[in-house]
């Protein structure tokens, strides 16, 4: 274990292996930063609670969650830089809990499968590049919002809206792939703001307010199942069934 310490740094060219131990609760870190060519942490399949921020940051540092056991839970903001060919977090089947906001940027960093929540209370993340090797579940829990800056950003898994999800630009006019589930509640929030492209992705669920602000020009592939929604297209904006 990594001991009880108010943070740790990882220089570049170290490999700490964890070996399926845990650090949770009383014992969780404060922070972690990781920073130069291949600082990695192995998880092994344990389980690791950050209770402040973590920093991913040069070509090549990662952590790898090593199993469904794994589970890295970081309770302060992220922020994290992919640069297409490595990624800063393989779930390889884990659970990834982000309860801080913050931003991850950059193309593919985040991959694998498993399951994402978007969590606290009031937060904001920031995911910007695309992330195709992503097909991990996302679930955005009540109060919570998370801006993606392309319809790749978030892979292929099922995304559950419980908060709001808001799609931000799609320069690079990929699909959104993704079946999109509205949790019960008041109507979460799907947005398109200046972001267009085809949705082949299913609509889900009890139903939610989808809006098209700006520039937006949406074209519905999918199939529309919900209990219940509302549609705002403003002014500028396109919706094509």
């Amino acid at each position: 274990a990594d001991g009880r310490w108010s943070g740790l740094c990882r220089a570049g060219g170290t490999t700490v292996n964890r070996l399926g131990r845990s650090q949770t609760g009383t014992n969780a870190l404060g922070s972690r930063t990781m920073t130069g060519r291949g600082a990695a942490l192995n998880m092994g399949g344990g389980k690791l609670d950050i209770a402040g921020g973590a920093t991913l940051s040069g070509a090549t540092g990662k952590i790898l969650l090593g199993g469904s056991a794994g589970e890295l839970n970081i309770g302060g903001a992220v922020a994290m830089t992919g640069n297409g060919t490595s990624e800063k977090i393989d779930l390889g089947g884990g659970k990834l809990s982000l309860t801080g906001g913050g931003a991850i940027s950059g193309a593919g960093a985040l991959k694998g499968t498993g399951a994402v929540t978007v969590g606290g209370t009031g937060t904001t993340l920031t995911i910007s590049g695309a992330n195709t090797g992503l097909s991990a579940t996302v679930a955005i829990t009540d109060t919570n919002t998370l801006r993606a800056g392309a319809f790749n950003a978030l892979g292929s898994g099922k995304i559950t809206v419980g908060g709001e999800l808001a799609f931000t630009g799609n320069a690079a006019a990929a699909a959104l792939v993704n079946e999109i589930a509205f949790g019960t509640g008041s109507s979460p929030p799907l947005s398109f703001a200046n972001a267009s492209g085809v949705v082949s992705g299913n609509f889900t669920g009890a139903g939610g307010q989808i809006n098209l602000t700006g520039p937006s020009a949406v074209d519905l592939h999918g199939e529309t199942r919900l209990t219940a929604s509302a549609f705002d297209v403003a002014a500028g904006a396109s919706l094509t069934a």
